[in-house]
């Protein structure tokens, strides 16, 4: 997914796409501000919630896209896929969750790429 890089910390962003801004730590060598291609993953607890995407601080609201045999949630998220850690009794396919006391990390999408090969 594409998010623009607004601050940088050490470790931490603060990041922006099109459903709102949260923070976050990056991981991989720090980033220059700007547009930036990345992989973004959250923990936190997981709960039914209305539609529509929404990012702030702690919190996200995304569809469920995916839920694989380990748990792990895709969630469709500002034209992208989140990786949720770990599905909670309310996550069902199709439907909208509420991530909340959210924890997110982005991993740049060529750090990611190296990574795995």
């Amino acid at each position: 997914m594409k998010v623009v890089i607004e601050a940088v910390d050490g470790d931490r962003v603060r990041f922006a796409c099109a459903a709102g801004t949260a923070d976050a730590r990056w991981v991989g060598e720090p980033p220059a501000l700007g547009e930036h291609h990345v992989e973004l993953e959250v923990s936190g607890t997981a709960a039914a919630a209305g539609g529509g995407e929404r990012l702030e601080p702690g919190r996200l609201v995304a569809r469920v896209d995916a839920i694989d045999d380990d748990g792990v949630v895709a969630l469709r998220f500002c034209g992208g896929l989140v990786v949720l850690d770990e599905a909670g009794p309310a996550t069902v396919m199709g439907g909208w969750v509420e991530v909340s006391d959210a924890l997110f990390e982005l991993f740049p999408v060529a750090a990611t790429r190296e990574a795995r090969a």
